[in-house]
């Protein structure tokens, strides 16, 4: 758990090992179907259909990340968000 990378927040570092307690877990893993029934029977919305909250987002970005370049990455995750910014050396202003 956690992270070594130069990016990852005080509180993510450094990566390290937990134990996870036991959880109960199905004996079949759910079918697109069943999930398209539980979302028609529910009204669920799944995390990447919901709009992004953009001042916990910009509360997230590394220093000197403009906080414009969140609109870029509206349809991405925060996952290839971050690659690209380290890709093109915006984390540190570089270019």
């Amino acid at each position: 758990m956690g992270s070594d990378n130069r990016l990852a927040k005080p509180n993510e570092q450094p990566a390290h090992k937990v134990r996870v307690h036991g959880f109960w877990m199905d004996r079949t893993p759910v079918t697109n179907g069943q999930f398209t029934a539980f979302v028609a029977a529910t009204g669920y919305i799944t995390t990447a259909e919901r709009p992004p909250n953009w001042e916990t987002l910009q509360a997230q970005l590394p220093a000197g990340v403009h906080p414009q370049l969140l609109h870029f990455f509206e349809r991405s995750s925060y996952d290839k968000a971050l690659a690209w910014l380290e890709e093109e050396g915006l984390q540190t202003g570089s270019r």
